[in-house]
């Protein structure tokens, strides 16, 4: 009986699959890690790029993210210590409008919660410092005999004062206030008093 050995195929051919296995392999988890820097597990997007709700849920607060959502429902990345994004900005100012008070002597209160609500709600939504330069009703540094309507904040104005006559003495105050501040100007916004 007469037996002969099988002629073995050549090494690269066997090979191959396992190259080719070993190629798809590669370009998978290429892949994969494309979509996990561009999805924003492991670098979020830029401050004011449009999110995701992968995306929202990911940033962290320690770090100073936030995902802010306008009126449509889009949510936009802002960071308590870089500027805030255009349409960021645009909407803030249009809620300021909204929830600032302008008391009157027919209805003289509310004033102050309007303005201590409004800086609690940005200052959540956006991680930032939040003071308000306002109108309610006071004695103007102990310069007026009966309260009036004079220009206030939510935060110290200093030397002793908790109203001024006018709304650019506040404003000048506050961002003398702000200044000197935790975290300094880029942290905070200052509302109101435009």
């Amino acid at each position: 009986m007469h037996t002969t050995n099988p002629t073995p195929r050549p090494t690269r051919l066997r090979l191959a699959p396992l190259a080719l296995a070993a190629v798809a392999a590669l370009t998978l988890s290429a892949c994969a890690a494309d979509a996990e820097v561009g999805d924003g597990a492991t670098t979020p997007p830029a401050v004011g790029a449009t999110l995701t709700d992968a995306q929202a849920t990911s940033l962290k607060p320690s770090e100073g993210d936030y995902a802010y959502e306008l009126p449509d429902g889009t949510k936009v990345r802002v960071n308590a210590r870089q500027a805030l994004p255009a349409p960021v900005a645009a909407d803030i100012d249009r809620r300021t409008t909204e929830a600032i008070i302008v008391p009157t002597v027919d209805a003289p209160d509310g004033a102050y919660d309007a303005a201590v609500t409004l800086a609690t709600e940005v200052g959540r939504d956006t991680g930032k410092y939040v003071a308000v330069v306002f109108e309610d009703w006071g004695d103007a540094c102990g310069t007026l005999e009966t309260p009036e309507v004079v220009w206030t904040s939510n935060v110290n104005l200093g030397g002793g004062c908790s109203s001024v006559k006018t709304r650019a003495e506040a404003r000048d105050r506050v961002n003398t206030y702000v200044e000197k501040a935790v975290g300094g100007h880029d942290t905070w916004i200052v509302l109101g008093g435009e």
